[in-house]
């Protein structure tokens, strides 16, 4: 099978992988399964080399297409991990303010004067 099919077909397999609803339980393991992918794929394509058939580059024209859905599937899933980092964040900050509420740090405005 040449170079052009095997990455078309990793190309479907991305598509199909992204395409699906992911949860933040399998996060995780998807993106695991998207980064083996996208490696194999990669080195695919550095062993694509014209002269290419009609069927190449029918097969290279539809690959590009999947490679802008699957860009913009991965930006929505990048902020999607963004907000939860950030939610994790104000959770952890609201969970020690009410850990330890008297442990206030705030120094602003504090002068020390190491003058004897």
């Amino acid at each position: 099978m040449s170079a052009v099919k095997q990455a078309y077909e990793l190309t479907e397999k991305l598509i199909e992988l992204t395409n699906q609803s992911i949860t933040i339980e399998d996060r995780d393991q998807r993106i695991e399964q998207i980064t083996e992918l996208l490696s194999k794929r990669d080195d695919l394509l550095s062993d694509i080399k014209p002269p290419f058939s009609e069927e190449e580059n029918q097969l290279g024209k539809q690959m590009a297409i999947w490679n802008e859905q699957i860009l913009s599937k991965f930006i929505e899933l990048k902020k999607q991990i963004q907000m939860d980092l950030t939610q994790l964040k104000k959770t952890k900050a609201t969970s020690n303010q009410y850990l330890d509420p008297y442990n206030l740090t705030n120094t602003d405005g504090m002068f020390y004067d190491k003058r004897k």
